[in-house]
């Protein structure tokens, strides 16, 4: 299972704000909650992609914004995006992929 957080933006991100530097990264989203980091979140698909599953199983992902986002931004659009809701307060849930 991965991780992946918050990935929350103000505006539909397009693929040029993978090449931004951090603190720019940061700044995409008004958010109270701060962003994965763009390198972990690169980090991520690159092992994902390297697994190549036709299921991903996510764990704390920050609700399904996030997680289309990250799919997306960083999996190329390959899967299906699918949120479990939590019962956690810090609007953390479970997320799947399924290509």
């Amino acid at each position: 299972m991965q991780r992946i957080s918050f990935l929350m933006f103000d505006g539909t991100p397009g693929k040029e704000v993978l090449n931004l530097k951090e603190a720019q990264w940061q700044r995409l989203s008004t958010s109270i909650y701060e962003n994965k980091s763009l390198k972990k979140s690169q980090d991520i698909a690159k092992a994902l992609k390297e697994i190549n599953a036709d299921v991903i199983m996510l764990c704390e992902v920050g609700g399904f914004e996030s997680l289309k986002n990250f799919n997306l931004l960083f999996m190329d659009d390959a899967y299906s995006p699918c949120l479990i809701e939590g019962n956690s307060e810090r609007n953390i849930d479970v997320g799947f992929f399924d290509s």
